[in-house]
Order: structure tokens, then C-alpha cells, then sequence
């Protein structure tokens, strides 16, 4: 293999090196951002069933025989 052969080589393999660097950076941070959603996704969700649930209770009644101190 001539010299420059090889250092194209070097070079194209260095490149792919930098590009795999690269792309698992971007996805730990897409990983972090689907945390990010997936946790504001489900604290809206029980806020709203949370809010739901005593919706349904003020409009029933609670019926759960508990005695109030």
C-alpha cells in the first residue's frame, strides 16, 4: 500500500471515528430530552387525573367512610 494510500485511508477512518463521536452525543442528548418529555408528559397526566378525581368527588359526594378529624 503507497504512503498516500494510507493516508487517505487514516483519514477516512478518522472521519468515521469523529462521525460516530458525534452522533452519540446528539443521541444522549435526544435520549435526555425523551426523559425530559416523557416526566412533563406524565406530571401533567396525574395532575389532571388527580383534578378529575376530585371533580367526580365534589360532584358525588365521597362515599369512602372516612372519618374526618
Amino acid at each position: 500500500m503507497k504512503p498516500v494510500q494510507w493516508l487517505f485511508l487514516m483519514s477516512c477512518m478518522a472521519g468515521l471515528i469523529v462521525m460516530r463521536r458525534d452522533s452519540a452525543t446528539a443521541l444522549a442528548a435526544m435520549k435526555v430530552g425523551r426523559e425530559r418529555l416523557h416526566r412533563a408528559l406524565s406530571d401533567m397526566y396525574w395532575r389532571e387525573s388527580e383534578r378529575e378525581t376530585a371533580k367526580m368527588g365534589y360532584a358525588y359526594g365521597d362515599h369512602s367512610n372516612r372519618s374526618e378529624p
